[in-house]
């Protein structure tokens, strides 16, 4: 990840430890849209039993290609409706992945589901941003993915190479283009490297903590910990 250098592993190994000396020692941890296993593998190697679910093939592709012991386990599944015959001391939802679900109902079904495999004393885990702080409303003329970086002004311009640079010989452009009205936003990507190019759109939906402790209340959820750094939010909730 761009720019992401595991400056979350730490709280969510913190969260992971308290969670597991609780009431269950030994109790192990789920992280749903796990991925390539970014989060999953750091926690493992931190001598946690833990599970990533996923339901990009590719990505748990990858992620199950990294040398393992034990642990992680990956499943194929989709963290909207799943049933796993376990029950976990921390279930969480890294990076801002809650919010590739553009809506609340979505967000809830997720949130509730991972209340549902939880043990008893059990928290559930969560990365949000708001995405839209400073963002102008839409629609907007959108430049082509190759043309990313020239975005018009009305757009916000989050990927441009001047700004973001290089990361293992891999560029990145990109623009936002916002709904302020639904709280989504179109993220257009463009990555390029020696002799290729790849583009693509994906959309998110910003939450900030008022709009995520609405989704913890509708889910069974109350916050018990909370950590704020300008539009990020992460959390723990607990049943």
């Amino acid at each position: 990840m761009l720019h992401r250098a595991d400056q979350d592993v730490a709280w969510w190994l913190e969260a992971a430890g308290g969670a597991t000396r609780s009431d269950h020692a030994g109790a192990a941890v789920l992280e749903l849209a796990c991925g390539t296993g970014r989060l999953t593998h750091a926690l493992a190697g931190a001598g946690l039993a833990v599970v990533g679910l996923d339901n990009d093939q590719v990505m748990l592709a990858a992620a199950a290609h990294r040398p393992r012991r034990t642990w992680p386990i990956f499943v194929a599944g989709d963290m909207r409706r799943f049933a796993l015959h376990h029950r976990f001391a921390l279930v969480f939802v890294g990076y801002n992945s809650l919010q590739l679900l553009t809506t609340p109902s979505e967000m809830t079904a997720c949130l509730r589901l991972a209340r549902e495999h939880l043990v008893p004393g059990g928290r559930v885990g969560v990365e949000v941003s708001d995405f839209q702080i400073g963002g102008a409303d839409g629609p907007h003329n959108e430049p082509d993915a190759h043309d990313a970086p020239d975005a018009p002004d009305n757009q916000d311009n989050v990927g441009n190479p001047e700004l973001l640079g290089d990361a293992e010989g891999i560029r990145l452009a990109g623009s936002l283009v916002h709904d302020l009205g639904a709280r989504t936003s179109r993220y257009r990507r463009h990555f390029s490297g020696e002799g290729w190019t790849v583009a693509d759109e994906i959309v998110v939906r910003s939450l900030d903590r008022p709009e995520l402790e609405g989704l913890f209340r509708a889910a069974g959820l109350t916050g018990v910990k909370w950590w704020v750094d300008g539009a990020t939010v992460r959390a723990l909730a607990a049943p």
